[in-house]
């Protein structure tokens, strides 16, 4: 403990800037959670119509862009830790 501050777990370094590959990931995450989050709108509105298969495909897809923005976000969740070596 330094001076009159408590150690405190959440305080985060100082950090280099975010390599533009990193930032490509964060915007792929965030585009294909909004593509998932359109796609279980229409599969919630065609079930909801009794258009099951409809609704089917359209929670595939969904589910799709889902994995696709876990992937992205757990890239770009990788990026700070590699430059500081704690990953």
């Amino acid at each position: 403990m330094t001076g009159n501050q408590p150690y405190c777990v959440s305080r985060f370094k100082p950090s280099k800037p975010m390599t533009q590959e990193a930032i490509d990931h964060h915007r792929k995450a965030a585009e294909h959670h909004e593509r998932a989050a359109r796609h279980n709108q229409e599969a919630a509105s065609y079930h909801a119509s009794g258009s099951h298969e409809k609704a089917k495909h359209h929670a595939h897809l969904a589910l799709g862009h889902h994995l696709h923005a876990t992937y992205h976000a757990e890239e770009a969740a990788k990026y700070p830790a590699e430059e500081d070596g704690s990953y």
